[in-house]
């Protein structure tokens, strides 16, 4: 959609998953119609100038959509930290 928007000729077989982006969130699943429709397409270079829409989405992997319980950041820390203590003990028993 978001190639449709912006007139860019990137190879359709080159997708991407991105987080939700307000535009696109209003064009998911309506493809044909935003091609068809060069006033949406207008609009989407006038909201990126006026700086209400990004003008580039949150691009994510693949398997964005396989995330349903984020931790919270005090949960992150903490799990990175034992694993990164684990993997240095780990290197400094091999030499």
């Amino acid at each position: 959609m978001l190639d449709i928007a912006r007139s860019s000729r990137w190879p359709s077989k080159y997708t991407a998953r991105t987080l939700g982006h307000p535009y696109l969130d209003a064009w998911r699943g309506r493809e044909d119609e935003l091609a068809a429709a060069p006033h949406a397409q207008q609009a989407y270079q006038e909201a990126v100038v006026r700086g209400e829409i990004p003008s580039m989405p949150r691009w994510e992997s693949e398997a964005i959509d396989l995330i349903d319980d984020p931790p919270s950041a005090f949960d992150l820390v903490g799990t990175l930290t034992a694993q990164a203590e684990e993997a240095l003990s780990r290197a400094g028993r091999r030499g």
